[in-house]
């Protein structure tokens, strides 16, 4: 049984315009929902990385080394609030382990050596954000 031409190009038509109908263009690849509570819970990951970082900006002793470096701590606030993700990862990682260390009652010496590590961090990315 042969199929004419035109019966062929019409069905071929139809389906062609069946498949690009709205109601497929409706489909996304990720659930709305599920996008909404990806951003949702990476907006709470950055808010308790900032939250990290600022405890650790905020306690007089790391102050003092700033001070000593010449920085100053609202410019590295500033910067902390600029970032997100991994960059804001990153500088809470560090900021959490000058806070344990300090916590932890460790020497004078590795003390400094985790905040000048911190500033540092700080300072590339101010640097970066200008």
């Amino acid at each position: 049984m042969r199929i004419p031409v035109r019966t062929f190009i019409t069905w071929l038509t139809v389906c062609a315009l069946l498949v690009s109908s709205p109601a497929w263009a409706q489909q996304h690849v990720i659930d709305s929902t599920v996008l909404q509570q990806a951003i949702s819970e990476q907006q709470s990951v950055d808010a308790a990385n900032r939250q990290m970082v600022e405890r650790v900006l905020a306690r007089p002793d790391v102050q003092v080394v700033a001070a000593r470096l010449g920085l100053d701590i609202k410019d590295a606030r500033t910067a902390i609030a600029g970032i997100n993700g991994v960059e804001l990862a990153a500088v809470a990682q560090t900021a959490q382990a000058v806070d344990q260390d300090l916590a932890g009652g460790l020497s004078n010496p590795t003390i400094t050596i985790s905040l000048v590590t911190l500033l540092l961090i700080i300072i590339i990315v101010i640097l970066v954000a200008d």
